[in-house]
């Protein structure tokens, strides 16, 4: 009687051993999943910020600096790696962006370019899109953070690979 009991227990904490592994492997897929659809966002957004230097660049090329520091911070933006670089690279796009935005309202002769409206309200758009899809993941890494950390996942995630996830905390609006 006592050998069946023994089995029942092992055979019950087997199974609980292998759920809570298997909820971590999903929510770590879910935070990847999450990472690819912003990582989509920040590529269009890539997208736009290189239509919107082409389209200031036909309507005026005397702001020639503002034009050259949005072309910077993308090409820097457009190598990220990870949450946390890609939002210090995309904080500084923020940046340039805004300028070139603000350039835009003052200067009559852009102001007037059709194609840079039509890219300016693309990248508006665009921007709600980044937001969300950094909220979704920002939201699943938290999840999954908290898992690895509380028990009885923590003592799963320190037998497996189960790394923090990394947030993206950066204003890209």
């Amino acid at each position: 009687m006592e050998v069946i009991v023994t089995l029942v227990v092992v055979l019950a904490l087997t199974l609980l051993m292998i759920s809570l592994y298997s909820r971590l492997i999903e929510l770590r897929k879910q935070v990847k999943t999450g990472w690819k659809q912003l990582a989509t966002q920040l590529q269009h957004r890539h997208e736009l910020a290189t239509n919107l230097v082409s389209a200031a660049g036909e309507a005026v090329d005397a702001e020639q600096a503002a034009l050259d520091a949005i072309v910077a911070a993308h090409n820097r933006a457009m190598t990220a790696r990870g949450p946390s670089d890609a939002a210090a690279k995309e904080q500084e796009l923020t940046v340039t962006l805004n300028r070139l935005l603000a350039l835009v309202e003052t200067s009559p002769r852009m102001l007037a370019a059709e194609n840079l409206r039509a890219v300016q309200h693309q990248l508006t758009a665009n921007a709600g899109k980044v937001a969300v899809a950094r909220g979704v993941y920002n939201d699943i890494a938290t999840k999954y953070n908290t898992a690895t950390r509380a028990m009885p996942h923590k003592m799963i995630a320190a037998l497996g690979s189960f790394p923090p996830a990394e947030l993206f905390e950066a204003n890209t609006a």
